[in-house]
């Protein structure tokens, strides 16, 4: 992830484009619809395009600073199959001027509700120790999009079931950082 404006957009052809500027940081989203093959068919970094039936899991190439991320998104996990916007704000954030150049380096890093894991992952990109959690529906999915970005992430990214008021003994708290968007 670059350092330098900690910009966050999605990229590939498609329509749609917006762009805004907040803080220190710009933001820009482009939507790109790809049908990507079902989670047991193994990890798929190249999608394919389709335009009939486009089924349940779809692809988008997300560009966090200067990092490419490929991340699935699947409507059949409900809610948390979806990238939501307060993950791309959230992603822009922690890849902008507002932490200093190695912060995020071995940092303990939990994401609660990640949904696809967007925030998660480009935190792993700048180098902190990440446990992404959501429900058990949505987990194949996370670690689908940890897999698939391992290639850029500097730090560790793993995905773990948490439901929200059940025991949490198995998390090795304390963690030095909480992510939380759309939550």
């Amino acid at each position: 992830l670059s350092r330098s404006g900690g910009a966050t957009r999605e990229s590939s052809a498609g329509s749609g484009q917006r762009r805004e500027r907040r803080g220190d940081f710009e933001r820009g989203t482009r939507t790109v619809r790809r049908r990507l093959p079902p989670l047991e068919a193994g990890m798929a970094t190249e999608p394919q395009e389709e335009e009939d039936d486009m089924g349940s899991l779809w692809g988008r190439t997300v560009v966090v600073g200067s990092t490419e991320l490929q991340l699935a998104e699947d409507w059949d996990a409900g809610l948390g199959g979806a990238l939501w916007e307060g993950a791309h704000t959230l992603a822009a954030y922690l890849s902008s001027d507002a932490f200093p150049e190695g912060f995020f380096k071995g940092k303990r890093t939990i994401e609660l509700g990640a949904g696809v894991g967007l925030p998660g992952i480009a935190a792993g990109v700048l180098g902190a120790d990440v446990v992404i959690t959501d429900l058990e529906l949505s987990v194949p999915l996370l670690e689908r999009n940890a897999e698939v970005n391992a290639g850029v992430i500097t730090g560790k990214v793993r995905a773990q079931t948490l439901c929200w008021g059940q025991d949490i003994s198995q998390f090795d708290a304390p963690y030095d950082l909480i992510l939380a968007a759309d939550v």
